[in-house]
């Protein structure tokens, strides 16, 4: 009895695998490769000048290695009065192995970051829900305003978890043709003030009136 209960266990364990292969494999067919954003889509000047990109940041052999990206973006954009400074990163892949947590990445180069919460930023494309954290120098304890998210499946998330189960998902049904995204603004004046963080938001919401639409569509909306 026992061994029958075992053979009909693995008879449907593997009816529920090959079928969870060719739901994806068809699911793969449908949707197909979608590339993501390039980096020439994302603008160097917005709103007429007022930012414009002061430097780009070419990725290390060793993050490159590391992260294998399908696209790697970071430039500096300094305002036209020179009051701000901006870091804008945006990193795309669909690999689990592409997306770290900012935490862990930020302490492994000398800094901390304190969570503030989810801040949602109106755009000309719809609310904008980014994670909110204040980058803490270890040594001299300096703080800078920063905000990021994921995007996948067509949706903001604020956390390393969310990308995980989502491109866990995509990988089981289908949707791995398409790219996720981590994107991050930083602000490169030292201080947490009003106006500084003020500054990176108006940075945010000009960046994200060209972008945001793109990195949806390409992302994909889910309905797993």
């Amino acid at each position: 009895m026992t061994m029958k209960r075992t053979t009909a266990s693995l008879i449907v364990l593997s009816v529920i695998i090959i079928g969870t292969m060719a739901a994806r494999a068809l699911m793969s067919r449908q949707g197909g490769h979608v590339p993501p954003i390039a980096p020439a889509q994302i603008p160097t000047k917005l709103e007429k000048g007022r930012w414009v990109v002061a430097s780009v940041q070419k990725i290390s052999h060793d993050v490159e290695e590391s992260l294998k990206p399908q696209t790697y973006v970071e430039r500096f954009y300094a305002s036209r009065l020179g009051s701000s400074y901006v870091d804008f990163l945006l990193v795309a892949g669909n690999n689990r192995r592409t997306f770290h947590d900012p935490h862990d990445c930020f302490l492994g180069s000398g800094y901390e970051l304190k969570d503030v919460g989810v801040v949602t930023i109106p755009t000309a494309v719809g609310p904008l829900e980014l994670k909110e954290t204040h980058v803490v120098d270890s040594i001299n304890h300096v703080q800078y305003e920063m905000m990021y998210c994921y995007v996948t499946g067509g949706k903001e998330r604020q956390s390393t978890a969310q990308i995980d189960a989502q491109i866990l998902k995509q990988t089981f049904f289908g949707d791995n043709g398409r790219p996720s995204y981590f994107v991050r603004f930083r602000q490169l004046r030292a201080g947490v003030t009003p106006g500084l963080r003020n500054q990176l938001i108006q940075f945010i919401t000009a960046m994200w009136n060209h972008i945001g639409i793109i990195l949806k569509s390409t992302s994909g909306a889910t309905n797993h």
